[in-house]
C-alpha cells in the first residue's frame, strides 16, 4: 500500500536507530502514514535489504574507527536513486564527502546535538515527501491504488467469512443479496439475470417473489462478478454477511464507513479540477454548485481514513 514508508537505518550503534525511530514514526503516523522503520548494523544485514522496497536510508559514516558509510551509498546508487541522509560528527569527513562527485544527490549531515542538523534535514526531507503527497495527482493515485487493495480485501473477506454463517441462515443471506441487487436493477442488466437465475425486470415484482425462485448460488463468483457488481454492493454483502455472524456491532458500522471513502474516489477520478489558492476544488460537470474542496486537512483525513478502514477490514476473522 502506497500509504507505507519504509525507512532503513544502518548504523553500528542502535542507539541511534532507538533514538529516531519513534521521532520518524511520531511525524508519519500525525500526517497519516504507517511506517516501518528497519535496522542494519553490518554488511551481512544489508544484504538481505531490499532496496526497491525502501524510500530513506539514513546511514552513518563511521563503523568503528572506519569510513563504510560511503560503501552502502555506493551499493545503494548502482541500482535505485532512493533519499540517502548520510551523517557523522566527523566535520571533516563529511565536507570532504559533499565535495566527491560520486556522492552527488546525497543529502549530508553533521552529528552534532547542539546544532540539531541531522533532525533538521530529516524533518525536511519528510515534509518534502508529505507536501508531494498532498497534491492531487498523488492524492488521486494513493486513493485509487489503496481503495483497489481495499476492494480486494472485502472480497477475500465476503468469502472468508461465508464459510461461518451456519447452514440455517444461508437462504436468508441469499434473499437480502437478491434484494440487494433487485434496488440496483435498471432494468438492462442481463448478467443479473444470468447470474442469479431469476428474471430481473424493473417492475414491481416484490422481492418474495423472487425469494421463491432463490437458488444457492456462490459469494466467490458472485463478488468477482465485474458485470454484475461493483465496490458498494461487495461492501453492502460484507456487511450482511458479517452481521449474520457477529451482529450489528461498532465493526459492523464502521465497516459502511467505507461508502463515504468510495464516493471521495468517485469524485477524485471523475470530476474537473480547479485551484484556488492553496486548495484544489473539484467541481461537478453536470451541476457546478457541487464541489468537493482538497484541501490539506482534507488529504490528512482521507490517508487516515483509509489506515483506519485497512486496520477494521483485518480485526475481521
Amino acid at each position: 500500500m502506497s500509504l507505507i514508508y519504509n525507512v532503513t537505518i544502518i548504523d553500528d550503534q542502535k542507539e541511534f536507530y532507538s533514538d529516531y525511530k519513534p521521532i520518524i514514526e511520531e511525524i508519519l503516523n500525525t500526517n497519516g502514514f504507517a511506517v516501518h522503520v528497519s535496522y542494519i548494523a553490518s554488511m551481512e544485514d544489508f544484504e538481505q535489504c531490499i532496496l526497491r522496497d525502501q524510500d530513506l536510508f539514513m546511514i552513518d559514516l563511521k563503523f568503528g574507527q572506519e569510513d563504510k558509510g560511503q560503501e552502502f551509498v555506493k551499493l545503494i546508487r548502482e541500482k535505485y536513486f532512493i533519499d540517502i541522509l548520510f551523517y557523522s560528527s566527523d566535520t571533516n569527513a563529511i565536507q570532504n564527502y559533499r565535495k566527491d562527485p560520486k556522492m552527488q544527490g546525497i543529502y549530508f549531515a553533521e552529528k552534532d546535538e547542539q546544532s540539531g542538523e541531522v533532525d533538521a534535514l530529516l524533518k525536511r526531507l519528510l515534509d518534502k515527501m508529505i507536501m508531494k503527497c498532498n497534491s492531487p495527482r498523488s492524492m488521486r493515485g494513493i486513493v485509487m491504488e489503496c481503495v483497489s487493495e481495499l476492494d480486494e480485501t472485502i472480497r477475500a473477506k465476503c468469502m472468508e467469512l461465508f464459510q461461518k454463517v451456519e447452514r440455517d441462515k444461508h437462504n436468508v443471506i441469499y434473499k437480502k443479496i437478491l434484494q440487494l441487487y433487485k434496488k440496483s436493477n435498471d432494468g438492462r442488466n442481463n448478467s443479473l439475470r444470468e447470474f442469479f437465475k431469476v428474471e430481473f425486470t424493473k417492475g414491481d415484482l416484490a422481492c418474495d417473489e423472487f425469494a421463491l425462485q432463490i437458488q444457492p448460488f456462490s459469494i466467490s463468483e458472485l463478488v468477482e462478478d465485474v458485470t454484475i457488481t461493483d465496490s458498494n454492493k461487495n461492501l453492502k454483502v460484507l456487511a450482511l454477511i458479517y452481521s449474520a455472524v457477529y451482529g450489528k456491532d461498532d465493526i459492523y458500522h464502521k465497516i459502511n464507513s467505507y461508502i463515504d471513502l468510495l464516493s471521495k474516489r468517485n469524485k477524485l477520478a471523475h470530476i474537473t479540477q480547479e485551484k484556488e489558492g492553496d486548495n484544489y476544488i473539484f467541481r461537478n460537470k453536470k451541476d457546478p454548485s457541487k464541489t468537493y474542496i482538497l484541501t490539506m486537512e482534507e488529504s490528512l483525513l482521507l490517508r487516515k481514513t483509509i489506515l483506519d478502514l485497512e486496520n477494521i477490514f483485518k480485526e475481521i476473522k
